[in-house]
């Protein structure tokens, strides 16, 4: 496989193919790119990696990639695929043209949130390699070389990437440009798409006294790592950046790419150029982004129940630090919760669907084994158990939006009689607003477990 980095300042890299003196081209040069002989035509842009950068992104007509040349994090070249070899942007057909330059937008807009730079950089040059590329840098508040001109070229030559870095910031990078991704036989329909929306807009927080336990876990480790299962929408790691600055990295699992899209929409604005990589896949199923990789800080909230928890457990004995906390937090559910309002709401949903509980397009099954007896079975044996009283009043809409976010009663769960269902709810909360109120008292419990030879 053929790979060349584009060079386009004014003294060429060795590394370039056929560079040239700052003279001018030499005899048949351009006639030669035109043809077969361009090195950047012989990228295999089927790859994921092409040596010099990491792919993000294939766009309509360009990859996107993140170089792991230079001085610059987040520095960036948007490739142009062909065929046909174009060296200009306006030798492409007026819909290549608009279809570049919504990949570079796409791709200007995903490191803009996610570094947050001052001001990007979009550089279309192709003076050392007539092929159509361009470079798009962040420029930073700190460290940067030439604050208010061009950034200097040996800046995005000399010196490189920290590797874990760079992968660590290609997967979120990858998850901000993720498209939607069609339903296939081999990539089943995402249940929680639907839902994703309202769970980040409905769904209760973590009370603030679980989120200072997690905080308390890892506040004399030097840039701890947490590791989110069932992530939903990130509601963990959103509670837990901003009380813990330190944090070193994020990684976020749930089996809904739905879910992952809003969790990174959430979370971006917290990151601070923090570490955040997304996995789409099975809790059990994580494995680690790099060697060396170890987690401080394994948590799931409200999401156990879900999951094969002893293996769950087996996966966290192996990326984990031996001092790491695994914390499983929940409060129930409005399914769960005993109040007249609840009682009622629970039987004008079964009214619907019949008395089991409805998960998904199947019925709920309980786990076989508590969450106390898997974690007393596994290497996390130490537990101690925290609870902490919640008491929440709730709106007739925010509850019409939380149930729009569960899998017992999601509008996909009624089909056409999803309307007729909410207004009968909505009659239903009104009255018991105007009495007692909408009021649940809830215990939100966290078992927070270690190994018992870890020293804290």
């Amino acid at each position: 496989m053929e790979l060349f980095m584009p060079h386009d300042h004014e003294t060429p890299s060795s590394a370039a193919p056929d560079a040239t003196p700052a003279g001018g081209w030499p005899e048949g040069f351009l006639a030669h790119i035109a043809g077969d002989g361009c090195p950047m035509c012989h990228n295999d842009y089927t790859s994921d990696d092409i040596g010099w950068g990491v792919l993000l992104r294939r766009g309509e007509v360009a990859n996107a990639y993140l170089w792991r040349q230079g001085r610059v994090r987040g520095y960036c070249v948007l490739i142009y695929r062909g065929p046909p070899h174009v060296t200009e942007p306006i030798d492409l057909s007026e819909a290549d043209a608009a279809a570049y330059w919504r990949d570079t937008l796409a791709l200007g807009r995903a490191l803009s949130a996610f570094y947050e730079p001052l001001k990007i950089n979009y550089s279309t040059l192709g003076n050392v390699l007539p092929h159509l590329h361009t470079h798009v840098l962040p420029r930073y508040e700190e460290g940067d070389p030439a604050p208010g001109g061009p950034m200097p070229w040996k800046f995005l030559d000399e010196g490189g990437q920290d590797e874990q870095q760079l992968q660590a910031d290609t997967a979120s990078l990858r998850t901000l440009l993720q498209e939607p991704v069609a339903e296939t036989a081999e990539r089943p329909e995402d249940l929680f798409r639907a839902a994703a929306p309202y769970y980040a807009l409905h769904r209760p927080g973590l009370p603030a006294e679980a989120v200072r336990l997690l905080a308390e876990t890892v506040k004399d480790v030097e840039r701890p790592a947490l590791l989110d299962l069932g992530t939903g929408t990130g509601q963990v790691p959103a509670a837990l950046l901003p009380v813990v600055p330190h944090l070193g990295r994020v990684d976020l699992v749930d089996t809904s790419r739905g879910m992952l899209d809003e969790a990174t929409r959430d979370l971006v604005p917290l990151l601070k150029g923090r570490v955040a990589s997304f996995h789409q896949m099975a809790a059990q199923d994580f494995t680690p982004p790099h060697d060396g990789y170890r987690a401080d800080l394994v948590t799931c909230a409200r999401a156990a129940h879900w999951m094969d928890l002893p293996a769950v457990l087996a996966m966290a004995d192996k990326v984990t630090t031996p001092a790491a906390a695994v914390a499983i937090m929940g409060d129930g559910s409005l399914w769960t919760h005993e109040a007249p309002w609840t009682v009622d709401l629970r039987a004008l949903i079964r009214s619907y669907l019949g008395a089991e509980r409805r998960a998904g397009t199947s019925v709920y099954k309980e786990p076989a084994r508590s969450h106390e007896d898997a974690l007393a079975e596994s290497a996390f044996s130490k537990v101690t158990t925290y609870r902490f009283p919640v008491r929440r009043t709730w709106t007739p809409d925010r509850v019409l939006g939380y149930l729009r976010s569960t899998n017992f009663a999601g509008a996909e769960q009624f089909a056409g009689r999803h309307a007729e269902l909410e207004a009968e709810a909505r009659r239903l909360l009104e009255q018991r607003a105007a009495g007692a109120g909408l009021v649940e008292n809830a215990v939100f419990t966290v078992l927070l477990a270690r190994q018992p030879g870890g020293n804290r």
